[in-house]
């Protein structure tokens, strides 16, 4: 169905209106020549705001961000005391679910939630960081003694990272209709804020990930997502990953609205594992984003590539950290021309989620270029409208996805 946009202000164009037909920008002009061309279908005045193409977020957990929504919010509290009345409160309204929270900010440990008796999961605002109070440890049978491939575990403080959060994961267990849910919210949200496209990260919540991606797959096929979904595809195991391939999914598979995207690789100290993980996205075409948390890990990272990489590699891979490159890091990421994206925790977001930007170059080199939304002419209808420094409306395919 065709739809006119008239009396905005286009960034980066001299006219005023515009015509979106199937989902495309296909002319722009006047006020009354868009009229004159729409006649009786609908026309939406945007009333002097201005048209801004759709943001593209690099970093996006939609099924978490889903989730944080229906979680208590910790962030900007800094004090103790504070904190643990507002978990009080919560705790008494929660019933006997498990408490979840994220964006914790105050240095706390398993010993400051033994009043609780009902378990409790509070996520550091790293993002890379849960805390357990003892109640879900013994549920969990976590002690002193147990070991994760991958992961660590502090049991004297409470503490779990790295691959150690699979059981938590395993342990709340999210169903269908729970990750139908958090995907459906997650998208309205990231749509609040002028997104239109996204990278994201959740084959983990799910125990299989095909259940991610069947969910997926049915709200792109029904036109039920707010957002376009990119998905880094990160796992478990290696083995895992390879029967991933075997299914015949690589990047690409998908269309617009969710399609796969690059191989996440949480890099750990096993050399040999992460070789294998770039080796096997090498053949199957898949581009690879190294996650790093330490300067260790960015220097392993870093080796990987240059040992699996060729100069000119097209499928351009590439590292995200959540810490700084030191200046012979910074030297080498450039000169070999890989991906570099910053956790924006390094930049103070107040988002649920890690957002960052993506320019243009950075889209192309990641085979998002079709997605960028550009406004001009057979580009995809992504944008989003902007009065008063406030968005008022996100459109994505032609389709009103937001609207304040």
């Amino acid at each position: 169905m065709r739809c006119g946009f008239i009396n905005g202000i286009i960034d980066g164009r001299s006219e005023t209106a515009f015509l979106i037909d199937e989902g495309k920008f296909i002319k722009f002009g006047n006020d009354s020549e868009i009229r004159r061309i729409v006649g009786n279908d609908e026309l939406i005045d945007m009333d002097g705001a201005k048209v801004y193409p759709g943001k593209i977020d690099m970093n996006a957990h939609i099924i978490a961000c889903g989730q944080y929504l229906s979680e208590l919010d910790l962030r900007g509290i800094d004090d103790k005391n504070t904190l643990l009345d507002k978990i009080r409160r919560y705790y008494h309204l929660n019933g006997d679910n498990v408490l979840l929270g994220f964006g914790l900010e105050v240095d706390l440990d398993k010993n400051d939630l033994k009043e609780f008796d009902k378990g409790i999961i509070l996520e550091k605002k790293s993002g890379n960081e849960w805390l357990l109070n003892d109640t879900l440890l013994d549920k969990l049978n976590i002690d002193n003694e147990t070991l994760i491939d991958g992961g660590s575990i502090d049991y004297n403080k409470g503490l779990l990272s790295g691959n150690a959060l699979f059981l938590l994961e395993d342990y709340l267990c999210i169903n269908n209709n729970l990750l139908e849910d958090y995907i459906k919210r997650g998208s309205r949200y990231l749509a609040k804020y002028g997104i239109t496209t996204v990278v994201s990260d959740d084959l983990l919540k799910a125990k299989d990930y095909n259940r991610v991606l069947n969910v997926y797959d049915r709200l792109a096929y029904q036109d039920e997502l707010e957002v376009n979904v990119v998905e880094a595809c990160r796992f478990r195991t290696v083995n895992e990953f390879v029967k991933f391939l075997d299914e015949g999914n690589t990047t690409f598979s998908g269309d617009k609205n969710f399609h796969i995207g690059p191989l996440k690789i949480r890099v750990s100290n096993d050399e040999d594992e992460v070789n294998t993980y770039v080796q096997l996205a090498n053949r199957f075409n898949m581009p690879s984003i190294l996650e790093c948390h330490t300067e260790d890990e960015i220097d392993l990272a870093i080796k990987v590539l240059n040992d699996n990489v060729l100069d000119g590699n097209p499928l351009h891979h590439g590292l995200y950290n959540t810490c700084f490159l030191n200046d012979e890091q910074l030297m080498v990421v450039k000169e070999k021309n890989y991906l570099y994206f910053e956790d924006d925790a390094l930049k103070g977001s107040n988002l649920p989620y890690d957002c960052f930007g993506v320019d243009e170059n950075d889209a192309r080199v990641l085979f998002m270029d079709k997605m960028i939304g550009k406004l001009d002419e057979n580009f995809d209808a992504d944008f989003y409208l902007m009065k008063e420094n406030e968005i008022i409306k996100t459109v994505k395919d032609g389709k009103v996805v937001y609207s304040l």
